[in-house]
């Protein structure tokens, strides 16, 4: 990320897609077998390669199972610890913008069969 990016609520990473609501909720209720939404270029090209090289190895994370032994799966769980792209899009996803524009994506009213399909935001 270049170093004068704006650090707000994370709307900086974001690619133009979400911009487009009406147009995402459309492709929401239409998706099949189910409503669900796949948003190509939801971020910008820059902030997808500077998460994929702030992205930590396997053992940077904590991968002691339950037993207490080494495990199969590496956790970290403070995203926003990870770098400073990361905090970036962990304020994104918490900032009541974000969330307001994706239920707005993912819980919509079928203008057909009157029918509401949820999504997991709002």
């Amino acid at each position: 990320m270049p170093s004068n990016a704006p650090v707000d609520d994370g709307l900086a990473l974001l690619g133009a897609p979400l911009r487009e609501p009406a147009a995402l909720a459309a492709q929401f209720r239409a998706a099949d077998p189910f409503p669900h939404l796949v948003i190509d270029g939801f971020l910008r090209d820059d902030a997808s390669r500077a998460l994929l090289d702030e992205f930590p190895g396997f053992e940077a994370g904590n991968v002691v199972d339950e037993n207490g032994r080494p495990g199969d799966k590496s956790v970290t769980e403070r995203v926003a610890r990870l770098g400073p792209t990361f905090a970036t899009l962990d304020r994104l996803s918490a900032a009541a913008r974000t969330r307001t524009a994706l239920g707005r994506i993912s819980t919509s009213t079928s203008t057909s069969t009157g029918t509401r399909a949820a999504g997991t935001a709002g």
